[in-house]
Parts: structure tokens; C-alpha cells; sequence
């Protein structure tokens, strides 16, 4: 991680966001995570980087002296910074006042090669983020294979590779699409507003994915292993995940179907810290709105749902692309049979979630999107419910250059029905929020 970083640090000095970010990345860690601070300049980091490449390319020469050939790896990096000026309220008039400032800067790394034809390798780290700011954490790292070399292509595998490729590792599980065009952390640019879908299912899981694509026809099929991160609890169980798409070439339409299902009732709660998916229950990302309705809280005014137990999760998407306009639309529904784990009872979550939104360009660099997005429990912590969140969405963005993108937004949510939890009194907030993100190819 050190080479990496200090070539980051020497050269993302330009753009003032970064160099916010940047500055957050090199302080002291506040947790496990190990920020080492860069002192070179960008030209020694890479003079270091070819020494030790040359090195290892001497090291491995055959018995004829030609050198090992080493695979490219190229690196970018996003980053944003948002400012936000947004006032909450509720009926019993409980909620403090909020000040406008500007959130903490965050930011991902990407590095990406491919070690040989066909078999690719990906790498994500956040560089800060909500839950870790000012710490590198690590996100994803997977391998892609489409095609194994001649000497292990035993039965002819790659002949079945040609329809189906191999995910393997620790990814983003796919579920549904808007989890790849939502804004991840310091990664903005494909989503049209600041904020995502007030339900904005999305978590990362070790295991592999069997991806196949023929014709219009796509699909996935996962295992995971349930959890963000590693765990060895004895009721401890696999997740499994599917998707079927059906899309053209040119993307100008797009309709698909998930769907999400895991069993960790056997074991605690996360309360009792036991084992559980943060599908619905946990953002790595944070919120895009900081401090409202709970103060401290990384994922403020975000739905969670559930407890990450007894989970099953159904989705549908819908997109649509025609000349300056896209259209976009979901609808999910998702049940939490045992949110107790394994103490006694098993008091039931349950939600239905559905939004649409609209982007019209003016120009390839100016657009304006709106968006509205809707959540409904009928069971909310084991009880019944019939409480409602609902989020309004609307902005405009210009790209700057390619790699700049400057958005605003408003937006108003608002909670009716609650009748215990953190949501009780009708609490809403509404207001502006900016935000600046850039895209920067290192090497």
C-alpha cells in the first residue's frame, strides 16, 4: 500500500479537492488501518517503482536471460467534497438546529491490470470515508476471468468461458442496478444528484459470481459468505444472490430482476455481535447528508433495514435511454424473518421500497435530473406498522471538463407513522447541498 500511496499524495497536489482529501488521509489513523504519509516527489515514487520492478523482472529471468514480462497496472482516483446548508425539524420541535458547512472529503482508488489475456484483477481502496475518515480501508479486490491460458484449459473450460465469466474474490454483491451507477463514497460522477435512494441496498461479500451474457439475455448467479468481512461463527451461513437483465449493446434500454437471500438467525444479532449482511442493514459509503435526525450517525437519514438476519430481498429495475433523456425506475421488497438472531421469538422487518428519476441533458457538459424515492414497513422491529419515509430529489450539474463534475440539489425527506425508534415525531429536513467531484488517471 506504501508505493501506492505516495504516489497519490505527490500527485493530486493540483485539484484544491484532493488536496483537502489528501490532507485528512495523512493523519494520525483513528483505527486498525495503517495511513502511512508520502514525503516523495511523484518522479522518485515512480523512479523507486521501476528499480523495484526492474528488480523483480532480473530475479525471475530464465536460464536464457530474457525478462519476465510484468502485467501493467493502471491507477485513478475520484474524490469529492460537498458543502450542505439543510434545517430539520420534527413535530415535538426536539431536533437542534443545523448549521451549513462543509462535510469531510472522501475519496476511492482504483488499480486495475490485466495479469494475462482474459484473466483480469480490480482493486478498490477508500482513501477517507464516513465511517473511516482520514483512514485507506480497503473496499474490493476480485479477479475477472473470461479466458484461462492454453496449458489449464483442461476439458476445454474455455469454451464455456466464452458465455459465462468467473468473478471471484471480495466484491460488490450484484444486486439490482442502481448500486452501479449510486454514489460510493469519493466515487460521484455517475450519479446525476448528490444524494442515492433513500432504501439504497448495497454491500460487499467475499465469494464468486458466475456472470453469463448472451445476446440481450445477462445474468449473475453468487455465493457469498453473508458477512462484509471475514467470520468463523459456527451459525455463520452463505448468502445467496441471482440477477437476470435484459439489455442491447448500446444499454438504450434495460430491465432486470434480483434477488438477495441469507440465513444468520442462528446466532446473535449485530447487538450481541454476532454475524449479519449489511444488504439493507449497513452503508460502507455513509450518507450523502451529514447530521440529520442522528447526530453522529455515518449513515444519517438513511433507512436500515432490519438486522441483517433472516434476510430475503426481491428487486426490479427499469431504464430507458432516448437521446437527452433517461428514465429510470425500481421497485423492492424485502423481509427480515428474525431480527432476535438467536435469542427467543422471532419478530419480523418488513418493507416495501419503490422511486423513479429523470436526467434530461441540455448539452454534453450541462444536465439537470430529479428524482423521488418512497419506503413503507408493514412490520417495523416486530411490530406492526404503518409508517412511510419519502425523499424528493432535484438538481442540476455541469462538467467542467470531463474530469471535474460540480453538482447541486435539493432535498426534502420527511418520516410519518412511527410510533417508536429514532423516527418518532414526524422528523424531516430539507436544504441545498453542493458538491465537487473529481476524476483523476494517476498512471
Amino acid at each position: 500500500m506504501k508505493p501506492i500511496r505516495r504516489v497519490l499524495m505527490a500527485t493530486v497536489g493540483v485539484p484544491l479537492l484532493a488536496g483537502s482529501l489528501l490532507a485528512q488521509s495523512s493523519a494520525t489513523p483513528r483505527g486498525n488501518a495503517s495511513a502511512p504519509s508520502a514525503t516523495k516527489s511523484a518522479a522518485s515514487a515512480r523512479t523507486d517503482s521501476a528499480r523495484s520492478d526492474s528488480a523483480r523482472a532480473d530475479s525471475a529471468r530464465t536460464d536464457s536471460s530474457a525478462p519476465v514480462a510484468l502485467p501493467k497496472v493502471h491507477v485513478a482516483m475520484e474524490a469529492a467534497q460537498s458543502w450542505q446548508n439543510l434545517d430539520q425539524k420534527n413535530d415535538p420541535g426536539t431536533l437542534p438546529q443545523l448549521g451549513s458547512g462543509f462535510q469531510e472529503a472522501v475519496g476511492n482508488v482504483f488499480l486495475t491490470s490485466t495479469l494475462t489475456e482474459g484473466i483480469d484483477a480490480y482493486v478498490e481502496l477508500y482513501l477517507s470515508s464516513k465511517h473511516h475518515a482520514g483512514q485507506v480501508f480497503d473496499r474490493e479486490g476480485y479477479v475477472l476471468i473470461s479466458k484461462v491460458p492454453d496449458a489449464v484449459n483442461v476439458f476445454n473450460v474455455n469454451r464455456v468461458l466464452k458465455y459465462m465469466n468467473i468473478k471471484a474474490g471480495h466484491f460488490e454483491v450484484d444486486f439490482g442496478n442502481q448500486h452501479l451507477v449510486r454514489s460510493d463514497n469519493g466515487e460521484v460522477m455517475k450519479n446525476p444528484l448528490v444524494g442515492n435512494y433513500v432504501v439504497d441496498p448495497n454491500t460487499v461479500e467475499a465469494g464468486f459470481e458466475l456472470i453469463s451474457h448472451v445476446g440481450l439475455f445477462h445474468s449473475s448467479l453468487g455465493l457469498g459468505n453473508g458477512v462484509t468481512t471475514e467470520s468463523f461463527d459456527a451459525e455463520r451461513h452463505y448468502s445467496k444472490h441471482g440477477k437476470v437483465w435484459f439489455a442491447p449493446e448500446n444499454n438504450w434500454f434495460n430491465v432486470a430482476g434480483s434477488f438477495y437471500t441469507v440465513d444468520q438467525s442462528g446466532n446473535p444479532n449485530a447487538a450481541g455481535g454476532g454475524s449479519f449482511t449489511e444488504m439493507f442493514s449497513g452503508n460502507r459509503s455513509g450518507s450523502r447528508y451529514a447530521s440529520v435526525l442522528t447526530a453522529g450517525d455515518p449513515e444519517a437519514g438513511q433507512i436500515k433495514i432490519g438486522k441483517g438476519q433472516k434476510l430475503t430481498a426481491f428487486q426490479g429495475d427499469g431504464e430507458v435511454n432516448l437521446a437527452n433523456v433517461r428514465l429510470a425506475g425500481l421497485m423492492g421488497w424485502v423481509k427480515d424473518a428474525d431480527i432476535n438472531g438467536s435469542d427467543a421469538g422471532t419478530p419480523t422487518e418488513k418493507w416495501t421500497y419503490w422511486g423513479g428519476e429523470m436526467k434530461f441533458s441540455f448539452t454534453s457538459q450541462i444536465f439537470a435530473a430529479t428524482r423521488y424515492s418512497r419506503a413503507h414497513t408493514s412490520s417495523y422491529n416486530g411490530d406492526a406498522a404503518d409508517a412511510n419515509v419519502w425523499r424528493y430529489q432535484g438538481g442540476v450539474g455541469i462538467f467542467v471538463i470531463p474530469e471535474v463534475l460540480i453538482k447541486a440539489e435539493y432535498v426534502y425527506q420527511k418520516f410519518s407513522g412511527f410510533e417508536e425508534g429514532a423516527f418518532v415525531g414526524n422528523p424531516r429536513f430539507h436544504g441545498v447541498v453542493l458538491e465537487a467531484g473529481t476524476r483523476i488517471p494517476i498512471f
